[in-house]
């Protein structure tokens, strides 16, 4: 694994900082290092905010670094945007159960691949 004053070297800081929110995410890094990163770089947060919109991260970051040490209207926004998220995702599974539902009244067999209707049918 490259470490992150490498990434910082060769990609910037805020790159270096995006993959090591990632990596205190999937748990191959700790909050530690990240709150010890956050404190000794600093960061141009909007360019960093525009970098994790790009790579649809921000839930991801947000449910990280909520608890650092950020500047409030990026953790703001951030915020805004997962709740944003999240009404969006239920609209979504509400029409979907809704078409599925049609669907198995007029006897069409539909297999769902994603989504909240893949889920409930086989991680039951």
């Amino acid at each position: 694994m490259i470490n992150t004053d490498e990434l910082k070297r060769v990609y910037g800081i805020e790159v270096a900082t995006m993959v090591l929110v990632c990596r205190v995410f999937a748990g191959t890094s700790t909050e530690e290092e990240l709150k010890t990163w956050l404190s000794r770089n600093h960061l141009d947060w909007e360019l960093f905010y525009k970098i994790i919109s790009f790579h649809q991260l921000k839930p991801v970051v947000f449910r990280v670094i909520y608890k650092s040490d950020i500047p409030d209207e990026i953790k703001n926004r951030l915020q805004g945007n997962c709740k944003h998220i999240a009404f969006r995702n239920l609209e979504n599974a509400k029409e979907l159960a809704r078409i599925y539902e049609l669907l198995e009244k007029a006897g069409v067999v539909a297999i769902p691949y994603k989504g909240s209707i893949f889920c409930l049918e086989y991680y039951k």
